[in-house]
């Protein structure tokens, strides 16, 4: 498996899905050194250099996440070349005013993040990376990558009880041009099972 990591050298605009906001810097927050003390306004620093494993085919690739800026917009992400394929990685910028539950989940050392994974067509996948916190090395950890949906408008998510989350989001109604805003609700539940994401719902 070869790894190469690269910065974003411009802003993809997710079709239907631009989710670019302005970022308060000093809302971020130094990595915690007690694993209780860890929420999820420290999440988006913890994310720059941390590893996430994307299937890619019958194999895996490795991407770094960095960050690329432009203007006011901030995009956390990163990219890696694996072959003839370009996986690309965008996550929403932290910001607390989700129409539906929160940006992102910590329970416990479990940290859920929502991300968007493009593999070079016009699709923006939308997934579920479960990390652990390593109080320690202050590092997060990539367990688990759970496919939602594709080119989605992502609302929220929430926690509804010990090691499960709600994720709720919009997509197409039949009819619907994927280039349109989708309208249509919809939720999923995970539950996670020793580091792994399964669907409840």
């Amino acid at each position: 498996m070869k790894t190469i990591t690269l910065s974003i050298a411009a802003i993809i605009v997710l079709s239907g899905v631009a989710y670019l906001v302005v970022r308060d810097t000093n809302a971020l927050l130094e990595a915690p050194s007690e694993e209780s003390a860890l929420t999820a306004t420290h999440v988006p620093t913890l994310l720059r250099g941390a590893v996430m494993h994307i299937p890619l085919g019958e194999t895996e690739t490795d991407v770094t996440i960095d960050s690329y800026a432009s203007g006011d917009a901030i995009v956390l992400g990163g990219a890696t070349d694996e072959g003839e394929s370009t996986v690309t990685v965008f996550i929403p910028e932290f910001r607390d005013d989700f129409t539906q539950g929160a940006w992102g989940i910590v329970d416990g050392t479990s940290v859920y993040v929502p991300t968007y994974v493009n593999f070079g067509g016009t699709g923006q996948f939308f997934m579920v990376a479960l990390f652990t916190y390593d109080a320690e090395t202050k590092t997060l950890i990539h367990k688990d990558l759970h496919f939602v949906n594709d080119r989605i408008a992502y609302d929220g998510m929430v926690q509804s009880e010990k090691d499960t989350i709600t994720v709720m989001y919009r997509t197409h109604a039949e009819g619907e041009a994927m280039a349109e805003e989708p309208t249509l609700a919809a939720q999923r539940i995970l539950r996670n099972a020793q580091g792994k994401l399964e669907i409840l719902e």
